[in-house]
C-alpha cells in the first residue's frame, strides 16, 4: 500500500516536472537556478528579473492548476506591482481555477493605498470564498474608512461574513489600542 502511493506521488511530481519545465527553461536562460517553481514561493531572494517571464507564463495557460497557482504565488512579492493591471486581467480571465488562486494571491501580496480599490471591485465581480478571504484583509488595512467600511458591509453576507466580522472585530480593537 505504501509503496503504490509512493510511486503515485513519484509519477505525479515527474508529470509536474515536465510540465513546468518551460517555465524552469525560461527562468535558467535569465541565469536563475531553480530546481522547481516552488523554490520561488516565500525565497528571500530578489528574483525581480525574471517576474515577466512568470507571468507570461501564468497568462498563457496549458499548466496544471497546481503549476498556474505556483506561477501566481512566485509573484506574490510587492516588487511585482508594477505588473499589477497584467494580473488583474489574468484574475478576470483565468483560464484555470489554477490561475485565478495565483493571480489573487499576487494581487493580495501587491495591494496598496493607491490600488486597493481592484480587490474592492474584483470582489463584487467575482464573489468566491476563498478569494474573498484574502482580498478583505488588504481592504481594511489600505483602504482606511472607506475599506473598512466596505468590510463592515459584508459582516452579514453569507460569503464573507465570517471573515468580515473577524477583521471588523481585530480593527475596532487595534483603533482602540491606538487611541482613535
Amino acid at each position: 500500500m505504501r509503496a503504490r502511493k509512493d510511486a503515485e506521488l513519484a509519477a505525479r511530481r515527474a508529470l509536474l516536472d515536465e510540465a513546468e519545465q518551460p517555465v524552469r527553461d525560461d527562468i535558467r536562460a535569465r541565469g536563475f537556478e531553480i530546481d522547481r517553481l516552488d523554490d520561488l514561493i516565500n525565497t528571500p531572494l530578489p528574483y525581480d528579473e525574471i517576474h515577466d517571464i512568470l507571468l507570461a507564463h501564468l497568462e498563457r495557460g496549458g499548466y496544471p492548476d497546481i503549476i498556474q497557482e505556483a506561477l501566481g504565488r512566485s509573484l506574490a512579492v510587492a516588487s511585482a506591482v508594477r505588473y499589477r493591471s497584467r494580473l488583474v486581467a489574468v484574475y478576470r480571465t483565468a483560464p484555470s481555477a489554477g490561475a485565478h488562486r495565483g493571480a489573487a494571491v499576487a494581487l493580495t501580496a501587491t495591494t496598496d493605498e493607491r490600488n486597493v480599490s481592484d480587490l474592492i471591485e474584483l470582489l463584487g465581480e467575482y464573489p468566491v470564498r476563498e478569494i474573498g478571504g484574502l482580498f478583505l484583509r488588504p481592504i481594511v488595512r489600505f483602504g482606511g474608512d472607506a475599506g473598512r467600511s466596505f468590510v463592515s458591509g459584508l459582516v452579514f453576507d453569507p460569503l464573507f461574513g465570517r471573515e468580515a466580522t473577524a477583521l471588523m472585530k481585530r480593527a475596532t480593537k487595534t483603533k482602540a489600542m491606538n487611541g482613535e
